[in-house]
């Protein structure tokens, strides 16, 4: 299985905004393991209660540099594109464009609004 990074919208103005992105990562991550990969998303790891705090800036980088630590092991970036790109994930198409030209494939995907 080939270890594929998630990038998709997190944050939101309001509340369900921020459930409606993370229902939206949940599905990118059950798309990426019906078609053989092994998903991670680090903003959905990391924002649980209990772990890192996304509203506090030098918590969120924390938790951003974890992400890229565990993508520099996976071969593959996917970015959802459904909900368009946030600043998060901006940034992380910077990072790994980067690094791309050493050995990570970047996809850009789409799967549909959620229902």
């Amino acid at each position: 299985m080939e270890l594929i990074i998630v990038e998709s919208p997190y944050s939101g103005e309001t509340h369900e905004q921020v459930e409606k992105h993370i229902t939206y990562a949940r599905r990118c991550m059950k798309h990426i393991i019906s078609q053989g990969g092994c998903p991670f998303a680090s903003h959905l790891l990391y924002t649980q209660k209990g772990i890192l705090n996304d509203s506090k800036e030098a918590e969120r980088k924390k938790g951003i540099q974890c992400g890229y630590a565990w993508g520099s092991q996976a071969v593959g970036v996917a970015f959802f594109m459904d909900y368009g790109m946030s600043t998060g994930m901006v940034a992380a198409l910077e990072h790994y464009t980067w690094i791309r030209e050493y050995y990570i494939k970047i996809d850009f995907s789409y799967i549909g609004e959620n229902k």
